[in-house]
Order: structure tokens, then C-alpha cells, then sequence
């Protein structure tokens, strides 16, 4: 077995159990019994677990980026017209699919020291997927540090916050999610679509 389908046979059992088990009741032993992989293997490609978190949300990443289309805006430009909303709903609803990983990482961004990894997701959504995207090697930059803290906290949490809460959100309001993504939609296009990032 080569490299890379290790590297995928590890994912692939990390993602089952991460979503049937949650991020904390899933052990590296329990990933590598499911993978038949040794331990060691799974150190070796990925570090830790939480390496193994955040490479299963650039997987997510490769997903929306494929979901772009030329005529359509992005995420962070205007979703005015209904064709734009329709593909910010596809957007929505692929990330939902795979809520696990977002609930995950909100919950270890809350520890001591884990909001690291949750840094780590929104340089990559700034180098991968906005639609001027920074230079990887400058994403930490002093000279990004306005559009980082306005993309980070008026973009990527309340788009985690919705997918990882959405369901509970409907049960305890008694709403449907329908409504609750059509009054999403419109708060995101006021404090974020619309408003740009402060100067950098």
C-alpha cells in the first residue's frame, strides 16, 4: 500500500468515526484498527488527531472549491441576485453534510490552546477560497491582519456557528430551516457582504 492511500484509508476511517463517535470519544487507536494501520503510520502522516481534523476540513475546501462557478459570486462577494444565494445554499448544505467537523472544531477551539487549529482553518479558507486570496507565505502578515480578523470573525464563525447549530437552533425556536437560512442569508449580507473589510 503506497503513501497516499495510506494517507487515505486514515482519513477516510477518521471521518467515519469522527462522525459517528464524536472527536473526543475517537481514539488514534480506534482510527488505525479501522484504517489497519499501525499507529506509528498514522503519526507519521498526520502528527496528531487534530492534524487529522484540519486536513478533513481542507477536504471540505476541495469540495466548495470544485462547487465554483465563473458567473456566480463567492462567498465573501454579493449574493444579490438568487442565483448567487442558490449557490451560497449549496455551499451551506455541503458543509452541513459534514457538520461533524465544524462542531469538532468549535469545541476544541474552546480549550486551552485549541483555537490554534480553528486559526489554521481560516488561513486556509483565506488562501484557497475568497476570491482575492492572500499568498500563503504572507497570510500572517502584518499587512493582512485587518482583512484576517474581518473575514475570521464576520465570515468563517458565524458560517461555523450556523452549520454546527442549525438543527438545535430550529428545535428550540420551532422554525424551519428554510426560514432560519433565508434570515441567515440576509444578517450575513449586512454585517458581512456588504461591508467589506476594514483597511489593512
Amino acid at each position: 500500500m503506497g503513501g497516499e492511500e495510506t494517507r487515505q484509508r486514515i482519513l477516510e476511517a477518521a471521518e467515519r468515526l469522527f462522525a459517528e463517535q464524536g472527536f473526543d470519544g475517537t481514539g488514534v487507536d480506534a482510527i488505525a484498527s479501522s484504517a489497519g494501520v499501525t499507529k506509528s503510520l498514522i503519526y507519521h502522516h498526520f502528527g496528531n488527531k487534530h492534524r487529522l481534523l484540519t486536513c478533513l476540513f481542507e477536504k471540505i475546501l476541495t469540495e466548495l472549491n470544485r462547487l465554483k462557478r465563473p458567473d456566480i459570486p463567492l462567498l465573501d462577494e454579493s449574493p444579490d441576485s438568487e442565483s448567487a444565494k442558490a449557490h451560497f445554499r449549496e455551499e451551506i448544505a455541503l458543509m452541513d453534510k459534514q457538520r461533524y467537523v465544524f462542531t469538532s472544531l468549535l469545541m476544541e477551539s474552546l480549550k486551552a490552546g485549541g483555537a490554534e487549529h480553528l486559526f489554521q482553518v481560516a488561513e486556509l479558507v483565506m488562501t484557497q477560497h475568497v476570491g482575492d486570496p492572500i499568498p500563503a507565505e504572507e497570510v500572517r502578515s502584518e499587512r493582512y491582519q485587518g482583512r484576517l480578523v474581518f473575514e475570521f470573525f464576520t465570515g468563517l464563525i458565524p458560517l461555523i456557528m450556523l452549520v454546527a447549530l442549525r438543527h438545535q437552533w430550529c428545535r428550540h425556536y420551532g422554525t424551519s430551516e428554510e426560514a432560519l437560512l433565508r434570515r441567515f442569508l440576509d444578517a450575513f449580507e449586512r454585517t458581512h457582504v456588504n461591508v467589506g473589510p476594514a483597511a489593512e
